[in-house]
């Protein structure tokens, strides 16, 4: 508790702690034998921290169910757009990745990839 208090008092956010004192969890991963495996390097957690889950909804509702696809495709979509847009450096260089405007990254590697191709083939 002082630790807290001291660290907000300097000015940093606490984003969690844990109420009992013990250590926080590591993800893992199970393995094929039924084996859990800790991930190397990976960050320790809090299972209940973040947004607050809306609890059972009913999946057979339409209009529920067009929201959270929606919210799932958009989380994809931000993903595959930010491994697009680091993928650009690695191949094409950082001067080529400073060109990509935000949320068009996939489109831009699609045409880099193209363009590349088309130079190959003469």
């Amino acid at each position: 508790m002082d630790l807290e208090l001291l660290l907000i008092a300097a000015g940093y956010h606490v984003r969690c702690n844990k109420r009992s004192g013990g250590p926080l969890e590591q993800p893992v991963i199970s393995a094929p034998r039924g084996n859990l495996l800790r991930l190397t390097g990976s960050l320790y957690y809090r299972p209940e921290f973040g947004n607050e889950h809306a609890g059972n909804q009913d999946l057979n509702d339409p209009e529920v169910l067009k929201k959270r696809l929606g919210e799932l495709r958009e989380t994809v979509l931000k993903r595959l757009d930010f491994r697009a847009y680091h993928l650009i450096g690695h191949l094409f260089g950082k001067n080529e990745q400073l060109l990509v405007s935000q949320g068009m990254a996939r489109h831009h590697l699609k045409l880099l990839v193209a363009l590349r191709l088309f130079q190959n083939r003469w």
